[in-house]
C-alpha cells in the first residue's frame, strides 16, 4: 500500500509481545459469532495475513486504498480467505490483491464484491 510495509507470521512463531489475546482485530465480533475456537478475532490467534492487516490499520488511514498482501510458504488458508475480505471491508479498502508464492496465484477482491476474482 504505497510505500508503507508491514510484516506478520503466523501465531506459532510471532513473538509473545505481539501476539496478545487482548488486542482485537477489526472483525473479532463477526469471527466469534461463528465460533470460540476459529482464528483472527486477536492478535494472539490472528493468521499472518490478518495481523499484517491489522498492523497497517494501526499505521496509516487505509479508507479507500488498495492493498496487495504477498503471501509465503503457504496457500491461503479458508478461515483467511473470508475474512481477509472482511477486513478488507472494515479498512475500507477499495481493494485487496492477494499473491500465493506457493501456487502463483492472485487472488483479486474489490469493494462490493462477495467472491475472490482468481488469476494464474
Amino acid at each position: 500500500m504505497g510505500d508503507i510495509e508491514v510484516s506478520d507470521v503466523n501465531p506459532s512463531h510471532r513473538p509473545p509481545v505481539s501476539a496478545q489475546q487482548s488486542h482485537p482485530t477489526l472483525i473479532q465480533n463477526d469471527v466469534l459469532k461463528k465460533g470460540q475456537n476459529l482464528p483472527n478475532s486477536n492478535m494472539n490467534n490472528a493468521h499472518a495475513e490478518i495481523a499484517a492487516m491489522q498492523r497497517l490499520y494501526e499505521k496509516t488511514s487505509t479508507q479507500g486504498k488498495e492493498l496487495t498482501l504477498q503471501v509465503k510458504g503457504k496457500e491461503v488458508c479458508s478461515h483467511c480467505l473470508s475474512d481477509i475480505k472482511n477486513m478488507g471491508q472494515k479498512m475500507g479498502l477499495k481493494s485487496v490483491t492477494v499473491y500465493e508464492e506457493v501456487t502463483g496465484k492472485r487472488l483479486i477482491w474489490q469493494k462490493g464484491n462477495k467472491k475472490w476474482i482468481i488469476k494464474n
